[in-house]
């Protein structure tokens, strides 16, 4: 929490990353803040601080080719809801039936 932390700004993913903190009764030193995913990486790319994302990317360098260090939190975390949408008037395709399918196999897996 001492070091500072560049935040993805955006609606429940930034109130997602301070619980983790809150959690352990700590409180972030926000450095700066975007919208935007590979902005958060570029800065992190280039010293600003570090960040805390849910997605991983293929590549372990930021746009400017800078390098990029991973680190998997280990710790026991709170967890966020994971929702799948439709439309509520299109009938889903078989490929998304298929998908949802899987997604509910891989959770329910991952619960027991």
């Amino acid at each position: 929490a001492e070091h500072p932390l560049v935040l993805l700004d955006l609606p429940r993913s930034r109130e997602y990353f301070r619980t983790l903190f809150e959690s352990r009764s700590l409180k972030p030193s926000i450095s700066m803040r975007s919208p935007s995913f590979e902005t958060v990486r570029s800065l992190v790319a280039n010293e600003a601080g570090f960040s805390i994302l849910v997605t991983k990317p293929n590549q372990n360098v930021a746009y400017d080719g800078k390098p990029l260090v991973e680190l998997t939190i280990r710790d026991s975390i709170p967890v966020t809801d994971i929702v799948l949408v439709q439309h509520a008037t299109t009938r889903p395709t078989a490929l998304q039936q298929q998908f949802v399918k899987h997604c509910k196999r891989h959770f329910e897996q991952q619960a027991s």
